[in-house]
Parts: structure tokens; sequence; C-alpha cells
């Protein structure tokens, strides 16, 4: 007798934890639920421009494209010509401002990046950023201190200033600040490319072939 009430005492004590188990659960799910369902605002501080952005095409254009990219990422290379292209077509109507967002698995996309600053304060940024988009390797072949220095003397600019700049780290903290703008954008891989209409409003674009920008354009253009 003792022994079958020992058994329908465990039994019950099983059910007991296995209710308690689902009530929590199902507690914990609508936690989750509620919080998803909850709208999030978009965080669009990035999208200001600032005085020190690297900017193609017209000032006063009023479609902003906005890219985070990585000189070492195989993507964003492919991708640069096609914005070269977009821009080159469409200057008086919109501009593009390039960001840095160096990844951390690509070793040598930051030295890339500070290269390109040290040739914009010589004006040859975007000239040195096709150079690069034509030399470079997802391994880092075509980044490494020697290629950025053959680039550079290619453009004609001054070595002894272009290296102190990238020796001092003198653009170190400059692409930092476009690495953490664009973790505010919420970048979470490269290329990135945001538009802003002439209304202000900030959209991701998903499609980044050049009809599929073209398209945004026209569009924008009209609204």
């Amino acid at each position: 007798m003792s022994k079958n009430k020992k058994g329908r005492s465990n039994s019950g004590n099983i059910i007991g934890v296995v209710i308690a188990i689902g009530v929590i659960s199902l507690i914990a799910w609508a936690i989750v639920t509620s919080q998803s369902n909850k709208k999030v605002e978009p965080n669009t501080n990035f999208a200001e421009i600032k005085s020190d952005d690297q900017i193609k095409g017209s000032k006063d254009a009023l479609i902003t494209f906005i890219e985070y990219s990585d000189f070492q990422c195989p993507y964003c290379v492919r991708f640069h010509p096609v914005m070269e292209k977009v821009i080159d077509k469409y200057s008086g109507k919109a501009r593009w401002v390039y960001r840095h967002f160096p990844l951390n698995f690509h070793k040598n996309a930051k030295i890339a990046a500070e290269a390109a600053e040290a040739a914009g304060e010589q004006g040859k940024f975007w000239e040195f950023s096709a150079k690069i988009a034509q030399n470079s390797q997802q391994d880092g072949t075509g980044l490494n201190k020697v290629d950025l220095e053959k680039y550079a003397e290619e453009l004609g600019l001054d070595i002894a200033k272009f290296n102190n700049a990238i020796n001092q780290g003198k653009y170190k903290e400059k692409v930092e600040a476009d690495y953490n703008s664009g973790i505010s954008a919420g970048v979470q891989g490269t290329p990135s490319l945001y538009m802003i209409d002439k209304n202000g409003k900030v959209e991701k674009l998903e499609n980044l072939d050049e009809a599929s920008i073209i398209a945004k354009i026209e569009a924008a253009s009209k609204e």
C-alpha cells in the first residue's frame, strides 16, 4: 500500500512540474511577443552629413546616398563602379557619401581606409578608391602598404605627406567614427546603402544593381 501511494505522489509531483514549466514558457513567450510587437523607431542620426564626409556629386543634390563599405570586401569593390556610373549620370540629382565600415576579419581594410582618407587630404579620395576597387582581393592582396603607396605615386600624390598621415594614424579616428556611425545605422554587412530623398526620408536599399538604383532616383525625383 505504501509503495502505491509513493508512486501516485511522485506522479503528481511530475505533473505539477510539467504544468509549472508550461506556465513559465507561456509567460516568457508572451513577454517576447509583446517586445517584438513594439514599434521601434529607426535611428536616423547617421543621415546627417558631416563636414569631413567624402562626397561625390553635387553637394546641393536633393537625393543623397550613404554607403558603408569595406575596401577588402569583394562585394564592395564590385559595387564601387556601379555607384560611380550612377553618380556620373545623375550628379545633378544625387550625391554619394562614402563611409568606412572595415570588418574586423579583413586585416587590411582599416589601413586601406586610412590611406584613402590620406589621399583625400590631397584631393584624390575618389581616384584612390577607384584604384583600390580595381586591385583589391578578398585575402588582402592589393591592400598592403606597398600597394597603397604605389597607387599614391600613380596619382601623383606627395608621398612623404601621404605616408606621414598613415604612419601617424591621422585618420584612424575618422575611420572609427564612420564605423560607429554605421553601427548606429544598423549596418550588419557591407556594402550597405541608404537613400535619403528630398523630404529627408531614409530608406535602406536592398537591390544594389545599377537599374534598381536608377529607378529609385527617378521615382524620388518625381515625388
